[in-house]
């Protein structure tokens, strides 16, 4: 894609929008018994105020993927293109081991021109038992939940120039809803909070009463949170390729929603990882030196305007890996 690709996009849907909301609002009621879904999803991204673009992961830091999301959205404003970077959360997931993202979120790690090194956040009482543990439960050593910790980071490098938008609350009262209606959709599975615990289980949604409802699988929201990106007002961000389970998903939630409403879900996607002298990244890593230098923005070049958002993107990503002084 490139910038006169998504201004068609953008143009079309715009040109669309009210027959676009309407098969989502249909769908959503028919299928998931949720009443003015697209209305729903405006008030989730009441902040928003010019076309987003948005990275969805499950907790929003200063990482190198962040970092180059708000870059590239400030190039798409110099383009023409009046664009605000986004993130998109999901708190109330778990955490788990063997995911080298929620790994991240605890274990932090920081690069310099010395290469990486880690710095562990977590209180020692939480080290060695985070496994199904809901990230917005576990305890940082300064007594911060996990994901505040994470958003003061953001404050120090972004300032209040930032918006995060966490789909927790939104998917469990779609998923109540849901249930409540006794919908065709209603989901087989669910996550609940483990008895006397601060972990979740998954069981079977007819068994769920009187547990505390934590969220709904992941497979049964992704329609619904694919069809956030219908109407031209936001972009999402997607490495989806790196993982065999999500790419189904997504799969699966494309021909569905494009089936349904005419068009899928506006999507950029971007690399899932770089290389930069010599030094290969999962992106996950926090280069230390925009803490140090609070014109960090004019150390970021600006690419050409001919290159393909994947190009400009990766271009980003490679700046915050440069060797500074």
């Amino acid at each position: 894609m490139k910038i006169e690709d998504l201004e068609k996009e953008i143009a079309q849907r715009s040109e669309n929008r009210s027959e676009i909301r309407k098969s989502m609002d249909e769908y959503c009621k028919i299928y998931y018994g949720i009443d003015n879904f697209s209305s729903a999803v405006d008030m989730l991204f009441r902040e928003q105020k010019k076309f987003g673009v948005c990275l969805a992961r499950q907790i929003s830091t200063v990482n190198v993927e962040h970092l180059a999301k708000k870059c590239f959205a400030e190039w798409l404003s110099s383009q023409g293109i009046s664009t605000e970077a986004i993130a998109l959360e999901l708190t109330v997931d778990s955490f788990s081991g063997r995911s080298d993202i929620k790994k991240s979120y605890c274990n932090i790690p920081y690069y310099s021109i010395k290469g990486s090194h880690f710095r562990k956040i977590i209180a020692k009482k939480e080290r060695g038992r985070l496994d199904k543990k809901t990230l917005a439960q576990i305890q940082t050593m300064d007594g911060k939940a996990l994901p505040d910790y994470h958003r003061d980071l953001r404050e120090k490098v972004f300032g209040d120039n930032r918006l995060e938008v966490d789909f927790s609350s939104f998917f469990l009262r779609c998923l109540q809803e849901c249930i409540e209606n006794n919908a065709k959709g209603k989901p087989d599975y669910l996550f609940v909070e483990k008895p006397n615990e601060n972990r979740e289980m998954r069981i079977r949604t007819e068994k769920s009463d009187g547990h505390k409802i934590l969220r709904p699988s992941a497979d049964w929201y992704y329609p619904l949170y694919l069809l956030s990106f219908m109407d031209g007002s936001r972009a999402l961000l997607s490495t989806v390729e790196d993982d065999n389970k999500v790419s189904l998903w997504f799969e699966k939630a494309n021909h569905q929603i494009e089936k349904i409403i005419g068009f899928s879900p506006l999507i950029i996607y971007t690399p899932k990882g770089v290389e930069m002298e010599g030094y290969k990244s999962n992106l996950l890593e926090i280069p230390e030196w925009i803490f140090q230098d609070v014109q960090w923005r004019d150390k970021i070049e600006m690419p050409s305007n001919d290159s393909t958002f994947f190009r400009i993107y990766e271009f980003f990503e490679k700046q915050f890996l440069k060797s500074r002084e």
